[in-house]
């Protein structure tokens, strides 16, 4: 069960992370290129 436990849970953690993750990312992507965009 420990195991089975651990592999979900991390699994679950991962996800939220990525989307958090992303989320981030994104929004500095974003803020990036539009600044370099509006430099050109």
């Amino acid at each position: 069960m420990g195991a089975e436990a651990q592999q979900l849970l991390g699994a679950e953690a991962q996800q939220l992370l990525g989307a958090e993750a992303q989320q981030l990312l994104g929004a500095e992507a974003q803020q990036l290129l539009g600044a370099e965009a509006q430099q050109r």
